[in-house]
């Protein structure tokens, strides 16, 4: 968990994968700096480059705090370990969440900001592989990594596609491996994001193809950023300059991809400034989507999406979820400034 440490300690090391929401609240606050964790989604991705540019345009240093990355294996090992103590925020597809909302036995979790306003998962192929809609992955080896959204969702994308399930064979793989394994043909698909299409392709070195959850999966959220209610109820404080500290390194990376690739590329050999520019500058039609403030989470909406999985069963009906039991909700501003209206 979080702890200070004296002022004089350095700014902060690189961070990855995380969004907020801005408001009028100060930054740094008495008492040195403030060590935080938090998880990246899944491994590292040129979209953390959103974090880099925090830490590099100095957001974080300002904000009081030293932030620590550890890149994440999915929406359901993120909350995990964020639970046990070992990350104070992560990275996480928020329809995940709300799907693991029920297997939640101790503690409990809340999305303080949204990243993408809209889903960015998919199943992701390429040319000669027979895969052209999503009734084609029947008979099909999408390779996954246990605990991502992709694969969770996915009785849920496939309920609604038109898909048998039970005819779509699953090969577990580290994040790693999955794109080199999409590209040597050692599976037929694997679980992507819409915006890494330009890495895909330029592994491949072939243009491909896309069956985006969003299509039949409407009204869903992506990538959010979480934190437990433990945190909300004893640090508010430290949730919002953290969020806030976040989105202005979004807004950043957003704003210019070659800065932001640059940086991420510097921090992970394995890309190419490029594609990675590429994927960053994709990012922006999801993070502004609906034209809404970047970081914004809409109750309404997130009501929709409960909705939306109970309707196809990836929620227990019964379970009378209401936005405020997934989202944090602070207070209005000028009201019992920098508390917590709802947990």
């Amino acid at each position: 968990m979080w702890r200070r440490i004296a002022a004089t300690t350095a700014a902060v090391v690189t961070v990855a994968g995380v969004a907020g929401c801005a408001d009028s609240r100060p930054d740094a606050q008495p008492g040195g700096v403030v060590e935080v964790t938090v998880l990246t989604g899944f491994g590292s991705q040129p979209q953390d480059a959103a974090l880099l540019m925090a830490d590099a345009n100095g957001h974080f240093a300002k904000a009081g705090l030293k932030v620590t990355v550890r890149p994440g294996k999915g929406t359901g090992d993120n909350i995990a370990v964020m639970l046990g103590g070992q990350a104070d925020f992560a990275v996480v597809d928020l329809t995940g969440a709300i799907i693991q909302i029920p297997k939640i036995e101790q503690g409990g979790i809340r999305a303080v900001a949204a990243i993408y306003q809209r889903s960015i998962s998919t199943i992701t192929t390429l040319p000669g592989r027979g895969i052209d809609r999503p009734t084609d992955l029947e008979g099909k080896t999408v390779g996954f990594q246990p605990g991502g959204v992709n694969h969770t969702l996915f009785p849920a994308y496939a309920a609604k596609a038109g898909i048998d399930p039970a005819k779509v064979r699953w090969q577990q793989m580290p994040p790693a491996q999955i794109r080199g394994n999409l590209a040597s043909g050692k599976v037929d698909a694997v679980t992507e994001t819409v915006i890494g299409t330009p890495g895909v392709r330029a592994l491949a070195q072939a243009e491909p193809i896309v069956l985006p959850y969003g299509d039949v999966l409407s009204d869903l959220y992506g990538n959010v950023l979480i934190t437990s209610t433990d945190t909300i109820t004893a640090d508010p404080d430290l949730v919002a300059r953290f969020r806030d500290a976040v989105l202005r390194g979004l807004h950043d990376a957003i704003s210019d991809p070659a800065a932001a690739a640059a940086v991420f590329v510097e921090k992970n050999s394995g890309f190419e400034a490029g594609p990675a520019a590429e994927e960053i500058s994709q990012m922006q039609a999801y993070v502004r989507a609906g034209g809404v403030e970047i970081g914004t989470l809409d109750p309404h909406r997130v009501m929709q999406s409960i909705a939306l999985l109970q309707g196809v069963g990836a929620v227990p009906g019964q379970l009378q979820l209401r936005p405020e039991d997934i989202v944090h909700i602070p207070c209005p501003p000028g009201v019992a400034a920098g508390r917590t209206c709802t947990v």
